[in-house]
This record gives C-alpha cells, structure tokens and sequence, in this order.
C-alpha cells in the first residue's frame, strides 16, 4: 500500500474514522493523519479483533460512531456532490431470533443510526444555510439484492472472497447507476434523503392544543 499517496491533499483526499473505546466519540482522520494504524483503526470490528492503537488511544471500527461521517465532505465547501454507497440495508422484515442474527442487526443499527444523525445534519445545512446545495447520491448494493450485501453476518465473513464479491457486485450496479444518474452530478441530487431516510425516522410531534 502506497501509504504517501493516501496522505497527499491535492485531488481527492481520504477521510476514515474511528471510535474511542475510552471516551466512545468518534474521530475523523484526513490525510496528514493516515497511517497504517488509523487504517487499521477504521476497519476494527471488535468482536473480531483487539482493539487498534492509535497515539496510545484504543479504536474500534468507526461505524460505531458515524457510518460515515459525512460532514468532512462539505465543510470546505457547501456546493458538492456526496456519492454514498450503501452495504447494508436499513430495513429486514424477519425478527431476528438466533444469537448470531440478534447481535449482527444491533451491530446494523447502531451504524444506520450513525447514518441517520449525519443526514439530518446535512439536511439542516441545505434548508437552513444561505447558498448551500449539498447534492446527495446513493449507490445501494442491498437494492442490488445480492447474497454479498444481504448476507446477515457479512461484518464477520470478512476475507478475500467477500471482497471480491463486493467488487463485482459494486462495478455492476455502479454501471447501471451511471447510466441513470450521470446527468444528475453538479446539477441535482438523484436521491430525496428525506423521503428514504429521515422520514421513516421522525419522531411524532406534540399533540395540537
């Protein structure tokens, strides 16, 4: 892994985060900050693995935290287009019964709740901040229905063969979605996160005197 081009500023920079075990708040880490063990750090599922050490601070995978954290996206500027890729689904009809399905869908919505708190933020800038026009687009590979992103336990399968899995299945309903969507980027978002994500969300307001 080519660890200085992952740190240079100029083009596209990375962003990866993390959670403190300690304190439990997340953190964003740009690009002066990469490092192998922030890399680690990012991907640190902690029923698979001990716990990342980052400046002699413990991490686990930052979904727990903010999956993802979108703000580092548009706070040099409130005019981008914020591409998101979406692995798991939010919603699973089935009551998860067995002890393997039950953690994996507390693992899933700690991460959907994450997601959630980071749109509502991202909505309220759009509505509220004079020129801004974040444009919001979502690639789903769980609207892909596929066996590599509907799988319950895909957090603990993780290995070559699921990566690839996820490549394939990526590049595939990446393609379909350029051809539906491409016009969209700089323009317009090709996705109404209120009506996906927020609404099914909100909160009942006080009854009417």
């Amino acid at each position: 892994m080519d660890l200085d081009a992952l740190k240079k500023t100029s083009g596209t920079d990375l962003f990866v985060n993390a959670v403190n075990v300690h304190t439990g708040y997340p953190r964003v880490f740009g690009p002066e900050d990469m490092s192998f063990d922030v890399l680690l750090a990012s991907a640190c599922a902690p029923l698979m693995f001990q716990a990342a050490q980052v400046e002699g601070e413990s991490y686990w995978d930052g979904s727990y935290g903010g999956n993802p954290m979108l703000w580092p996206l548009y706070q040099r500027s409130l005019d981008a287009d914020i591409l998101m890729v979406e692995l798991t689904p939010l919603y699973r009809p089935e009551t998860p019964t067995t002890a393997k399905n039950i953690l994996n869908r507390i693992n899933e919505i700690a991460s959907i709740n994450g997601l959630i708190s980071e749109l509502r933020a991202l909505d309220a800038v759009n509505r509220n901040v004079a020129g801004a026009d974040i444009r919001m687009h979502l690639l789903s590979l769980a609207d892909a229905a596929t066996d590599a992103a509907l799988e319950p336990s895909i957090k603990r399968t993780v290995g070559p063969t699921l990566f690839e899995a996820l490549r394939q299945t990526g590049y595939r309903a990446c393609e379909v979605w350029l051809q539906a969507n491409l016009a969209k980027i700089g323009s317009s978002s090709s996705i109404d996160i209120q009506s996906r994500f927020l609404a099914p969300y909100a909160q009942p307001g006080p009854p009417a005197d």
